[in-house]
């Protein structure tokens, strides 16, 4: 436990605002006590050890360029993040909670995570590797940081002025503000677990918040996520261990989809595609677009699947293509059952659809270039 009032009269205003920096947009930062540093503050300038005209500003400052610090090198990392070895400093469900955080908040969990402890740390990373348009983070940083950085400190100066003696009620209101503050983390760890069976709406609305869970598809259970979201394509490879140099299938819910990767509906090997699908035939299409890279690792090729389940079809139609490796770890035996996709998974992932015993084979997967069709893994067949 920190001595909030001894680190403040002693680090003086460097110190409360390198903490802020630090809580607001560094690794390290997370286990720091934002909230009480802040309200000790205030009511520490109101007895004169601090000038709050100089204090507020500062921390204001502190608090946007750590969020600004955050955002980037989330931008900057991506998918390493989510590959990150777990360490003293470094938790990898802390960054899992701060984007279902995100998920759930969309562009407000940047305003709404100053006041949640630790998730406020990783939130800006998150918007970050979700590539949040920087003009909306950068205004809701500011907005954020004014009502926690200035907020808090404020409060506590206004406390200071007012109550008499409030020294001798300061530590027990430290410990409220304390408790306060951790509620959210508590409510997020219950709440942090998989659900299941969470129905159609759900699905769709965790799945374009960019979280990850297992289907049932066309062939076999998948772990699927948004394959536009490079945040959720990142999610999967590390939970899945799959070889990051191994590009994934992408399920689409009509043909003009190929059309978000670049790939046009005349060319030549899409005619060609168009004979197998609906089916359970994934194709591999040229895709020479930098900006998927993140999906086709190199390779310049993608691998679709026109699936033709309509129940799929009906999530996909709302979601947008979707990546979806079978549901298990690298090198082991797809699940057949949800329990086994659970064995697998565990709460790694956002939610589990239960399709009942399923001992299809995956997809067959078709190569086609130039017109030739190269047959590249033989699978599932029609009925």
């Amino acid at each position: 436990m920190f001595d909030v009032i001894s680190l403040i009269k002693t680090a003086g205003y460097l110190g409360v605002t390198a903490i802020v920096f630090a809580e607001s947009g560094l690794l390290i930062g997370f286990f720091f006590p934002g909230d009480s540093l802040l309200f000790t503050a205030g009511v520490l300038a109101s007895a004169g050890f601090l000038n709050i005209w100089i204090l507020v500003p500062l921390v204001f400052l502190s608090a946007v360029l750590g969020d600004n610090v955050g955002y980037f090198l989330g931008k900057k990392a991506g998918e390493k993040l989510f590959q990150k070895e777990e360490s003293l400093f470094f938790k990898k469900s802390n960054v899992v909670r701060a984007e279902r955080f995100f998920q759930k908040h969309g562009n407000r969990s940047v305003i709404l995570a100053r006041f949640v402890p630790v998730v406020r740390t990783f939130v800006p990373m998150i918007a970050g590797v979700g590539r949040m348009e920087y003009r909306k983070f950068y205004l809701s940083n500011i907005i954020g940081g004014f009502l926690w950085a200035c907020g808090l400190p404020v409060l506590g100066y206004l406390l200071g002025e007012t109550v008499p003696d409030i020294d001798r009620y300061l530590l027990p209101i430290i410990g409220a503000i304390i408790f306060v503050s951790v509620l959210p983390v508590i409510k997020m760890w219950f709440s942090g677990f998989a659900k299941n069976n969470a129905g159609e709406k759900e699905v769709i609305r965790i799945l374009k918040g960019g979280g990850i869970g297992v289907l049932p598809t066309d062939t076999i259970y998948g772990l699927v996520g948004c394959a536009l979201s490079e945040s959720a394509v990142a999610r999967i490879y590390e939970t899945r261990k799959r070889n990051p140099e191994k590009p994934l299938i992408i399920l689409i819910g009509a043909m003009k989809d190929l059309q978000l990767f670049g790939i046009s509906e005349e060319s030549e090997e899409v005619k060609i595609a168009q004979k197998s699908w609906p089916g359970k035939v994934s194709i591999i299409l040229p895709c020479e677009d930098s900006r998927f890279e993140y999906l086709h690792r190199g390779t310049k090729t993608l691998a679709f699947r026109f699936p033709d389940k309509q129940e799929l079809l009906d999530i996909l139609e709302k979601t947008g293509p979707l990546v979806a490796p079978s549901a298990n770890r690298e090198g082991e035996p797809p699940a057949s059952t949800i329990q086994e996709a659970k064995n697998y998974f565990g709460n790694e992932i956002d939610f589990y659809e239960d399709g009942g015993v399923i001992k299809s084979e995956p997809s067959a997967i078709l190569k086609i270039t130039g017109g030739e069709i190269t047959i590249i893994r033989e699978g599932a067949r029609e009925d």
